[in-house]
């Protein structure tokens, strides 16, 4: 359970630090600035890794895997595999998944103006 709650605790500080990020500079500055967007990648590379990691966990120890990535910290909980109040109600990557996702083109920035 330690190296389960380790691996979620990974992707959240990943996804929280994406977030601030976009709080601080924008989407279109964090996309337009070479150093911020490689960080932006890194984070989101790194929490994506991390939950396939633990989807890997959940299959190795005879669970079926979850159909997506987003869900492993819910399939984890259920499971009895990670501490169901390290799951927030609904999916704690969602508010931070959509801000990663918002760095894509064509998407609003936190300002709310286009990228």
């Amino acid at each position: 359970m330690g190296k389960i709650a380790s691996l979620i605790a990974l992707v959240k500080r990943n996804l929280e630090t994406l977030d601030e990020l976009v709080r601080r500079h924008g989407a279109a500055e964090v996309v337009e600035d070479y150093g911020l967007l490689n960080a932006s990648l890194h984070l989101m590379q790194a929490a994506i890794q991390t939950l396939i990691d633990a989807a890997h966990l959940l299959v190795e120890l005879g669970a079926e895997p979850p159909s997506r990535y987003s869900d492993v910290p819910s399939a984890l909980a259920q499971h009895g595999l990670l501490n169901s109040n390290l799951v927030q109600k609904g999916n704690f990557l969602e508010t931070s998944w959509s801000t990663a996702t918002g760095l894509r083109a064509g998407s609003e920035d936190s300002r709310g103006g286009p990228i």
